[in-house]
């Protein structure tokens, strides 16, 4: 399972780069392909590119945000473990 999801991260980081690169190549030798250079190319389009760099950092956000709570709640089970066992000690028996 492992192996699967390491393929489609590498997979999904790869093809929104190439994409763009290849086809942009492309664009400028076939007619049928002109649109694609200029609707992808940011200098071209900024709004677009704009609207895809703030949904870009909203990603990063939740992400973070995601990560930061699961790590909180991680150390807090942790420290609630930790500070029950120092609370049960066991009293040694008097003779």
């Amino acid at each position: 399972m492992y192996q699967l999801w390491y393929l489609y991260g590498s997979v999904s980081r790869a093809l929104p780069g190439y994409g763009p690169l290849v086809f942009a190549v492309e664009a400028t030798s076939q007619s049928y392909l002109a649109g694609f250079g200029a609707a992808f190319t940011s200098n071209s389009n900024p709004v677009a590119a704009l609207w895809i760099m703030w949904l870009s950092l909203l990603g990063v956000a939740l992400v973070t945000g995601w990560l930061f709570v699961q790590a909180m709640r991680s150390a807090s089970r942790s420290m609630a473990r930790r500070l029950a066992k120092e609370e049960v000690k066991p009293t040694s028996a008097v003779r």
